[in-house]
């Protein structure tokens, strides 16, 4: 049986990830939607990742500073998505800024708890 202490605090987690939820929903309608529609781009995220794919099937990533194999874009954020070939970029600072954002208690961005998203599906932003 349950202490009425362990009640409150599964509560209070339940209320925290709730919240956390609904920040992940607003900033998926405010920001990413917009911009995979402007750029028609494809957002897919699972297990704790999220990446956004073009029309062509191309993964687009973060990059970098440094590029090549040095990814640590939480520390050193350039702001642009990028196929690693060709010249083909998107600036979205804010949004990767978001996307990247941890929410206390969790291990991973904002990004990892939005929907998939594919330009045309019907979905407005706000």
């Amino acid at each position: 049986m349950k202490s009425s202490q362990e009640r409150r605090l599964e509560a209070l987690f339940e209320t925290y990830e709730a919240g956390v939820q609904a920040i992940a929903d607003e900033v998926r309608a405010k920001y990413l939607i917009p911009f995979c529609d402007k750029h028609d781009l494809r957002f897919v995220a699972g297990m704790g990742s999220w990446v956004f794919i073009d029309r062509a099937g191309t993964y687009l990533f973060e990059a970098t500073e440094y590029g090549g194999d040095d990814w640590n874009i939480r520390e050193d954020p350039i702001g642009f998505l990028w196929s690693g070939e060709g010249t083909t970029r998107y600036r979205c600072k804010r949004l990767l800024h978001l996307l990247n954002t941890c929410p206390a208690g969790y291990e991973q961005g904002l990004g990892s708890l939005m929907s998939d998203y594919r330009p045309g599906e019907g979905e407005k932003s706000s």
